[in-house]
């Protein structure tokens, strides 16, 4: 196997092209994703200030993320996940598509409960795992 890589690009710089990859497929082929409504960050891991972090790596490809619902909560969970209101998008929604882009984890409609909580339609739960999908 063989990797062509930029003169002199380390591997640390190598990520930044996978970034600008993922960016520019994003905008090219969802090209109004910014027009829907964003996706909300949710810290379960227990991590100080992941989910800041995952938002604005979420931003800096393209991805909406509502900023008002960039948060923590209490209880700790170990797998990541995006949950979706079934009450107001479908689950072929283009934010969920473009999200499958960057995440590859679990996908799930919320419960009943879960829906009464959610201001946004979609929620990015960070687990204890999230360092295997964000860096």
């Amino acid at each position: 196997m063989s990797v062509l890589l930029p003169k002199k690009v380390s591997t640390i710089a190598a990520d930044t092209y996978e970034t600008i990859r993922l960016f520019a497929t994003i905008i090219t082929q969802y090209p109004s994703i910014q027009k829907e409504t964003g996706i909300a960050v949710v810290n379960g891991s227990g991590r100080t200030n992941l989910a800041l972090t995952v938002a604005l790596k979420l931003k800096s490809i393209g991805i909406p993320v509502d900023e008002t619902q960039i948060k923590n909560q209490s209880e700790k969970i170990e797998n990541t996940f995006i949950r979706y209101n079934s009450s107001i998008i479908q689950a072929d929604s283009m934010v969920l598509d473009t999200m499958s882009l960057v995440f590859s984890g679990e996908k799930r409609e919320a419960t009943e409960i879960e829906k009464t909580s959610m201001i946004s339609p979609y929620e990015l739960v960070l687990g204890r795992d999230a360092s295997l999908y964000f860096q």
